[in-house]
C-alpha cells in the first residue's frame, strides 16, 4: 500500500557513490532541496534528471558531483529560484550509445548537454562555477523570469552550441556572455537566441 507522505524523512547518510545508470529526482512533492544526494560524486553512462518537483527551491546537494557522462536535465520545477549547488561539476561528457545501430541512423554517442527548461520563477543560474565544458551543448528555454547566467560565464567549450530561447526577461547580451568570448567567433552560427529580451 501507499505510505503516509507526511511521515517521510529526507535522505541522509548515503555513502559516496558513482552510479553507472540514470539518477532521476522526479515528482517529489515535499523536498525543498537535495541535501540527501551530497555523496553523489559522478554519474557515468546515464543522464541526471531533476524534474517536476513541486517544493524544490534549490539544487543544493550536488556539492560533491564533479563529472556527468550524460545529459544534465533540470526541468519543470515550479518553485526553483536559483540553479546553485553544482559548484564542483567540471565537465558534462558524452558517452557511447550501447544500442548504436548505424544502419538505423542511431547516434554513436549520447549525452553531454546541460538542459534547463520550463521554470516559472527561476531567476539565476549561478552554481556552475567550476564547469568548463559541455560536450554537446547548453539549452536554456522557457524560463519566465530568468535574468542571470553568471554561473556559465567561465565555460571554455560548448560542443553542439548554445540554444537560449523563450526566456522573456533574459537579455540577449546575457546569453552571449556565456563562455565569455567563446561564441563571438566561427561558433556563433551554432547559437540560437530567440524569444529573449532585446537588450
Amino acid at each position: 500500500g501507499a505510505g503516509d507522505a507526511s511521515q517521510g524523512e529526507f535522505w541522509t547518510g548515503l555513502r559516496p557513490m558513482t552510479p553507472d545508470s540514470t539518477p532521476i529526482v522526479s515528482a517529489n512533492r515535499l523536498i525543498p532541496d537535495l541535501h540527501g544526494l551530497s555523496s553523489l560524486e559522478a554519474v557515468t553512462g546515464g543522464d541526471l534528471f531533476v524534474f517536476g518537483n513541486e517544493s524544490l527551491e534549490t539544487l543544493t546537494g550536488f556539492d560533491a558531483l564533479t563529472e556527468v557522462r550524460g545529459d544534465v536535465v533540470i526541468s519543470g520545477n515550479p518553485n526553483l529560484v536559483d540553479l546553485g549547488g553544482f559548484g564542483a561539476l567540471q565537465e558534462i561528457h558524452t558517452y557511447p550509445n550501447p544500442d548504436h545501430k548505424p544502419d538505423l541512423g542511431e547516434p554513436a554517442i549520447l549525452g553531454g548537454s546541460l538542459v534547463v527548461i520550463k521554470h516559472p520563477v527561476l531567476e539565476r543560474i549561478s552554481g556552475f562555477n567550476a564547469l568548463v565544458a559541455t560536450h554537446a551543448g547548453v539549452v536554456l528555454q522557457y524560463n519566465d523570469v530568468l535574468t542571470d547566467l553568471s554561473g556559465l560565464y567561465q565555460l571554455q567549450a560548448i560542443g553542439g552550441g548554445l540554444i537560449v530561447t523563450h526566456n522573456p526577461e533574459l537579455c540577449v547580451s546575457e546569453a552571449y556572455a556565456v563562455g565569455g568570448e567563446l561564441l563571438h567567433g566561427p561558433d556563433l552560427s551554432l547559437s540560437k537566441t530567440i524569444g529573449n529580451k532585446d537588450c
